[in-house]
């Protein structure tokens, strides 16, 4: 059963809110956003917990963080979060939170895409019977839109909707890296290392494009890169002693300033590489002697 709220609906406070992680991982900051300003909940377990390497050739994207559904399983199971799961925006009732994915196209705050380019896009909702509010942490926006343009925006990709309660007990789990608990997480990084190469050859091919093609993929491999740099750093500024794994975000940067770079330097694609196999090395290392 999802229980509604009776609150004042949160407004940003930009010069307090900093987006937890990148682009590509809209529905993470969306929930992160409803979790610690709507329901004052920690989430320093869950940025425990999302920590993760994956890669999809169905989207063709590699990311650092758990899937959505695991993430769903984590607000019902750890936080005792009551969460409905639909797939008919009709269903949608009023005086509810509820997670969406809209196409970006549509939205006028994503400034590099509206009007331009599809997008799936999460976004925290709430449904007032006469118009949807809608939040969205990573570009710091909230804007108000007719239920009716909701659902035409929704249709583009009719993912499934997620219907937000509150907590019937308020629990503080302790949890390992989500990562931890794959059967053989070392050939996950494996997997993820030879599909990033697969792409780069497509990206590579596209070298001497001026079309929109080349453009498109640079922007989607560098917002995937830099999602998996936003998710760790989030991840380690919550680890005690941030210190001792600073050298793993700043491997992180590097390789994420070798990306732009390819073009410019010697090798520069080889030298990409060599810093992402370092920097999954370092990210190995740190499982291997992980402990709560």
């Amino acid at each position: 059963m999802i229980i509604t709220l009776n609150t004042n609906l949160y407004t940003f406070d930009k010069k307090n809110w900093q987006p937890l992680y990148g682009a590509f991982d809209c529905y993470l900051n969306s929930t992160s956003l409803y979790l610690k300003n709507i329901l004052n909940i920690d989430i320093s377990d869950l940025t425990i917990y999302n920590f993760n390497i994956a890669c999809s050739e169905r989207t063709l994207t590699f990311n650092g963080t758990i899937p959505i559904e695991k993430l769903m399983e984590y607000l019902t199971e750890k936080l005792n979060i009551p969460v409905n799961k639909i797939n008919e925006f009709e269903d949608i009732p009023s005086n509810c939170y509820f997670l969406v994915a809209l196409d970006s196209f549509d939205l006028p705050y994503i400034k590099e895409d509206y009007q331009t380019r599809h997008q799936l896009h999460y976004i925290l909702a709430f449904n007032t019977f006469t118009e949807i509010i809608l939040w969205d942490p990573y570009h710091m926006s909230k804007i108000h839109l007719s239920f009716d343009f909701c659902k035409k925006s929704w249709l583009r990709y009719c993912s499934s909707i997620y219907l937000l309660g509150t907590p019937t007990i308020k629990t503080k789990p302790t949890s390992s890296p989500y990562i931890l608990s794959l059967h053989d997480y070392e050939s996950e990084y494996q997997n993820v290392y030879l599909f990033i190469k697969k792409q780069f050859d497509t990206y590579s091919k596209l070298q001497n494009s001026f079309g929109n093609e080349k453009k498109e993929m640079e922007t989607k491999l560098f917002g995937m890169i830099r999602s998996i740099l936003f998710s760790r750093l989030t991840y380690f500024t919550y680890q005690p002693r941030f210190e001792n794994y600073e050298h793993i975000i700043n491997q992180w940067r590097a390789t994420e300033k070798f990306f732009f770079k390819i073009p410019l330097l010697t090798n520069g694609e080889i030298k990409f590489f060599d810093s992402l196999q370092d920097v999954f090395e370092m990210e190995i290392s740190h499982l291997k002697n992980y402990s709560i």
